[in-house]
């Protein structure tokens, strides 16, 4: 059985707080990211969101910072058989257009921060037509002579046709059923995957697989910080890849070590008089993301557990502030009847292990 990565694409950026939240409260591990303007994709919120004004990184770096595997389409020149699209998107329907187009999509790719990894051209028509493969093998050979990884986002016969000519092209294969539904475990409420390997896209060595395509949802869920959040109009995938843009990237946490984990977590003092204040400190492994943060679980563990209350006020959780790798917090304690040593906790989401720190609470 493969390892099965789950995620979505929708073509309007939901928001960065919005993008954090599903990360971290979901089982969604990639998103698709919109390389635009492009001919067929005006829109450009993913790469620049209105109404935001992240810290000066290119948006793809902001996604990584939260965890996001990625999936950068370029939506180019399309046939006239698929519909709604600015009419420059059906000129120059050649290897002319597509080497031009090519050089268009490493340009945003590069503006977005993604430096290398797989591009995936996106292929609307399921119809084999002489002008889009032009086109289309011309996209692909400027993109790898770039020093990128060229990929497709097409129907199971178009991919098929592209492979039999350039075999070491990434596929993203659309197969759906216009009446499919997307099933989420009935007790952990998280999506899950079409099947158990890559075989129902008709393409056993796909990278990606869109199994579900627009669905109005809306997707609700709970936060990390017990708020309600939904986000609707998507489409959901499945790859062998936690980030899809990067597949050879070999990682030991399902969740990737671009998330932050606790490294360190010390206090002021040993030994804290009982109804006294101590200073904890948390330190983790990067910058805090934007816009929300690092989320740290906090737990107190007497060394007696039939010691009556709390003798630590220790709040669950905390958010390391954004861009900082370090946060102090103060902590007040309760007075026992007796010598009390407290062992603390602090671990990040996605994290195995937590790390841990002794205090001694001294009588009065």
């Amino acid at each position: 059985m493969a390892n099965l990565f789950l995620g979505f694409d929708t073509s309007h950026y939901p928001g960065s707080g919005l993008m954090q939240s599903i990360y971290e409260s979901t089982n969604l591990l990639f998103c698709g990211f919109y390389l635009a303007p492009s001919p067929g994709h005006t829109t450009t919120s993913w790469m620049s969101p209105p109404g935001e004004t992240p810290p000066q990184v290119a948006m793809a770096a902001v996604l990584r910072s939260q965890g996001w595997g990625l999936l950068p389409i370029y939506f180019g020149r399309q046939t006239a058989d698929v519909p709604s699209l600015p009419s420059d998107a059906y000129n120059n329907l050649d290897s002319t257009g597509g080497a031009a187009d090519a050089a268009d999509a490493i340009t945003l790719a590069k503006g977005a921060g993604l430096t290398d990894g797989v591009l995936f051209l996106d292929i609307e028509t399921s119809t084999l037509q002489t002008d889009m493969t032009e086109y289309a093998l011309a996209w692909i050979d400027s993109v790898d002579a770039a020093q990128y990884n060229p990929g497709i986002y097409a129907h199971g016969n178009y991919v098929g046709a592209i492979l039999a000519q350039r075999p070491t092209v990434m596929p993203w294969v659309v197969k759906f059923s216009a009446s499919a539904q997307p099933q989420f475990d009935p007790t952990t409420g998280a999506l899950l995957p079409p099947g158990s390997d890559m075989s129902g896209s008709s393409i056993n060595n796909a990278l990606a697989w869109q199994f579900i395509l627009d669905w109005q949802g809306p997707l609700q869920f709970t936060d990390v910080d017990g708020a309600s959040q939904q986000i609707g109009n998507l489409d959901f995938n499945v790859s062998t890849a936690i980030d899809p843009s990067s597949p050879l990237t070999i990682i030991g946490n399902a969740r990737g070590k671009r998330c932050q984990f606790v490294t360190n977590i010390t206090t002021d003092v040993a030994n804290v008089l009982s109804g006294q204040s101590f200073q904890l400190t948390m330190t983790i492994d990067g910058a805090a993301p934007w816009p929300n943060g690092t989320f740290i679980r906090l737990n107190a563990q007497p060394s007696d557990p039939n010691l009556p209350g709390d003798p630590v006020a220790l709040p669950s959780h905390l958010r390391i502030p954004v861009g900082q790798m370090t946060t102090t917090i103060s902590v007040a304690t309760s007075a026992p009847s007796q010598q009390t040593q407290v062992t603390i906790s602090a671990q990040a989401l996605f994290q195995d292990f937590p790390v841990q720190v002794q205090v001694t609470l001294s009588g009065p």
